[in-house]
């Protein structure tokens, strides 16, 4: 956990910033749809206790200097996403199992206390699954018409 002097909350203490601990780090690239490409170091979950954990508890805008969370499954799926303990709010996109962009949405957080929370789902089966603070998909090239690979190159 870091704390960042320059995020003071309403009461004029630091925001902590808490940033993704535990997962490896693997290098994407990301095809845009005029065919322009561009690499991000990324988080990778790609097992079941990572995945489940994802980005929660992370406050930390800047991902620990990563670009990203990429959640990564062996075989198509249609799990849905929730924001169960992620403080921050989130965008999404899934790319299917050739690399194409299947769809995206905002995510809010889920309040504290909540029962149940809202889930979302990709607009068909995927096989990645792209989490970035929210807003920044657009900005690493994440669009309509856009592919997404990821050969496991370790970066960072």
């Amino acid at each position: 956990m870091s704390t960042d002097p320059s995020a003071p909350t309403d009461t004029g203490v630091p925001t902590p910033l808490i940033a993704p601990v535990g997962f490896r780090s693997i290098t994407i690239t990301v095809t845009r749809p005029d065919g322009s490409t561009e690499q991000h170091c990324v988080w990778v979950a790609d097992d079941g206790p990572s995945q489940e954990r994802g980005l929660m508890g992370v406050t930390d805008p800047a991902l620990g200097g990563r670009s990203a969370m990429v959640f990564s499954f062996p075989t198509d799926t249609t799990v849905a996403f929730w924001m169960k303990d992620t403080p921050m709010p989130l965008s999404i996109a899934w790319f299917d199992g050739d690399g194409a962009f299947v769809s995206s949405t905002d995510m809010q957080p889920c309040p504290a206390g909540t029962r149940s929370c809202p889930t979302y789902r990709a607009a068909g089966p995927y096989r990645t699954a792209v989490e970035v603070p929210l807003g920044r998909l657009g900005s690493l090239g994440m669009v309509a018409g856009s592919r997404l690979t990821a050969d496991g190159t370790a970066c960072g």
